[in-house]
């Protein structure tokens, strides 16, 4: 009677109602829906609160301006860490901005850790079997490892072996991002339009690539084309290598690769321990680049430890190779 009771008097009017509605959107959004809405409320929050630290705040006490700058410049980098996915990317790109915004932004959108908890692999299983139109994976591989080796905000990759005993990596994309991606970006361009008729500063012009960027980078069939062409681009060079990848089990959301046993180009005293000698490495990446840059002009614009390994030559060889 006393549940009854209460549950009457919240409805029982229009600002009980709109709660309990709201309360069952949230819960929806959260569990089903992978915060595609209460995502975009934390970045309005957070657009809300910039405008007025910057508008109304600044206006009434300069002298804060620097400490305004750390306070918004936090304020994104947490907006950021909280909705991760593609909000990971997009802070990468203002890391990237050091010819306009202030040092604080930097600071911390340069320290952005593009890791994320892996999805289970029950999840996986089941997107796999799904791109690639089969029952189960042993359709297509003979062993697939449970766990993955890497996990990062978009995709995570895991172990495989192909029937002829090929030792593959397979990047797989997270559910969430297929379900958040049009709700990020809409958010994306809203925010940029606001800020550059707000604060009159030509924005909205970065919005169209930007998100063509993004598009992309979650359509893992341009990924792969990309690895082609760049392997086309070095296949004169006996000191890089791009692992091959395999069309067949490649698709919008899956990309299937050879799997290269190798050590990150970050990793130096790894490096060392195997005998390389890093200036050796050094210049054959800066060679690398420049032949991209100065010659091809088809350029790997995401060079981050992560996607640069070192190995020995295969057959012998003693100088090592990139990839």
């Amino acid at each position: 009677m006393a549940a009854k009771a209460a549950w009457r008097a919240v409805t029982g009017t229009w600002t009980g109602r709109a709660g309990v509605a709201a309360l069952c959107l949230h819960q929806y959004d959260t569990h089903y829906r992978y915060e595609r809405f209460n995502r975009n409320i934390r970045t309005v929050g957070a657009a809300v609160a910039t405008l007025v630290d910057y508008k109304w705040t600044l206006s009434r006490h300069p002298e804060m301006l620097d400490e305004l700058h750390e306070r918004v410049a936090k304020r994104w980098y947490d907006v950021c860490c909280r909705n991760a996915g593609l909000y990971i990317k997009l802070g990468q790109q203002i890391a990237t901005m050091n010819h306009v915004l202030p040092a604080p932004y930097l600071t911390y959108f340069s320290t952005l850790n593009d890791s994320a908890p892996a999805v289970g692999f029950d999840v996986v299983e089941r997107i796999v079997c799904s791109e690639l139109g089969v029952a189960s994976l042993g359709e297509h591989f003979t062993e697939f490892a449970v766990e993955p080796i890497a996990s990062a905000s978009i995709a995570q990759v895991h172990k495989a072996t192909l029937p002829d005993g090929t030792h593959v990596a397979v990047k797989v994309q997270k559910p969430e991002i297929e379900v958040q991606l049009p709700w990020d970006l809409a958010c994306f361009r809203l925010l940029l339009f606001s800020f550059e008729k707000i604060f009159a500063l030509p924005m909205y012009w970065s919005c169209d690539p930007v998100c063509e960027v993004l598009v992309q980078e979650t359509d893992f069939r341009v990924e792969a084309r990309n690895a082609e062409l760049a392997a086309e681009d070095f296949q004169s060079n006996p000191g890089i290598y791009i692992p091959k990848v395999y069309n067949n089990r490649t698709t919008k959301r899956v990309m299937c690769m050879e799997f290269i046993d190798a050590l990150s180009i970050a990793d130096l005293g790894g490096l060392r321990a195997q005998g390389f000698n890093i200036a050796q490495v050094a210049a054959l990446m800066v060679s690398a680049f420049s032949h991209q840059i100065f010659v091809s002009g088809f350029v790997h614009a995401d060079p981050h430890p992560g996607n640069i390994l070192v190995r020995r030559r295969p057959g012998g060889g003693g100088a090592p190779r990139g990839g």
